[in-house]
């Protein structure tokens, strides 16, 4: 299993909503010029996954990237109190929200998270970035499934077979992996998404097993 609609969650207040999303842009446009995207690439070991040859390097540099950001505390409480009277399971785990924003580029290129911290999670979709947007998870193909893999770091598309995909809904909860390799793909404008977690927590799976 690659991902997890969490359907027994209720989606957040319009009004709300609102407020997130003019939030993330307002907090992003204030940091944007400094962010630095996903646009880590490994041309040196030819015996790693992600090893990309010089002359294939322009397709991964268009490639955006995701910015974590914390939102206004005000916010935030509200988004707690919110799911405290939900009183769900796995929202009565999370000690804290925030944004995470997929900007950059038409695509966010095959990659895994750092999987020590963040080997799965639970996010909400606020805005989808296009109607035809999807992360894809991905293989290794059978002569590169030895090879190593490197966290934060591109991995080329031809080394790799499709194995899942999905285009998430808007005011969603999904549980995803992120410690198979995946992207985003056909992304028409920002995608921002609302994060919910515990400090020192990176997998959760327990928490979507049946």
């Amino acid at each position: 299993m690659y991902y997890k609609k969490i359907v027994d969650l209720p989606t957040l207040p319009e009004d709300l909503t609102q407020e997130l999303i003019q939030s993330a842009v307002t907090l992003f446009e204030q940091v944007k010029d400094n962010v630095i995207y996903y646009r880590n690439f490994e041309q040196s070991d030819t015996n790693s996954l992600n090893y990309i040859r010089l002359e294939d390097i322009h397709l991964y540099e268009k490639s955006g990237g995701v910015t974590a950001l914390p939102m206004p505390k005000d916010l935030e409480d509200r988004v707690k109190d919110f799911y405290r009277q939900a009183d769900h399971t796995i929202t009565n785990l999370f000690d804290y929200y925030g944004f995470l924003i997929v900007e950059g580029g038409t695509n966010c290129v095959p990659h895994i998270d750092d999987i020590e911290r963040r080997r799965n999670g639970f996010q909400y979709l606020l805005k989808s970035g296009g109607k035809e947007v999807k992360t894809v998870w991905y293989e290794p193909k059978d002569e590169f499934k030895d090879q190593k893999l490197k966290d934060y770091c591109a991995v080329p598309y031809s080394k790799l077979n499709v194995v899942d995909e999905a285009c998430l809904e808007e005011n969603n909860w999904y549980w995803m992996k992120f410690d198979t390799i995946h992207s985003v793909e056909n992304q028409e404008s920002i995608r921002f998404f609302l994060a919910g977690g515990k400090e020192g927590v990176g997998d959760y799976t327990e928490y979507v097993k049946g």
